[in-house]
């Protein structure tokens, strides 16, 4: 009876090992992909902030008196400003993805950890 008993719990550990080594080998690569999307939206807000401030000092120069043609400046900057911010949307949108993906992988091993322990058979009492 002891050799069903370690046969059932042999299985059990390893699909509950398999759980883990899924979550430890995923972990650090959605971990890493957080960090670098939290470095590229930080780089993306301060290229930003810069964008606007060229911008800024493009219009002042525009409205002066001296005859710059710098229009096609400003637009351009515009435009990068656009593309900067549909960037950074879609940083968000990926980071929320990760966010969700790691939370579901999560709760999947949470479940079959679960499971295995509610199958596992109690001791058998001896007599």
């Amino acid at each position: 009876m002891d050799c069903s008993t370690m046969a059932t719990a042999a299985p059990a550990d390893v699909s509950l090992d398999s759980g883990d080594l899924i979550f430890a080998s995923m972990g650090p690569i959605i971990q890493g992909l957080e960090d670098q999307i939290r470095a590229t939206r930080g780089a993306q807000m301060q290229m930003s902030i810069k964008i606007k401030e060229m911008s800024d000092f493009l219009h002042e120069l525009n409205e002066q008196e001296e005859p710059y043609d710098i229009q096609s400046y400003v637009g351009k900057l515009q435009d990068s400003k656009r593309r900067v911010n549909n960037v950074n949307q879609i940083m968000i949108s990926v980071h929320d993805r990760l966010s969700r993906l790691q939370r579901l992988i999560a709760r999947e091993i949470y479940k079959k950890k679960k499971s295995i322990k509610e199958t596992e058979l109690p001791p058998s009492p001896e007599h």
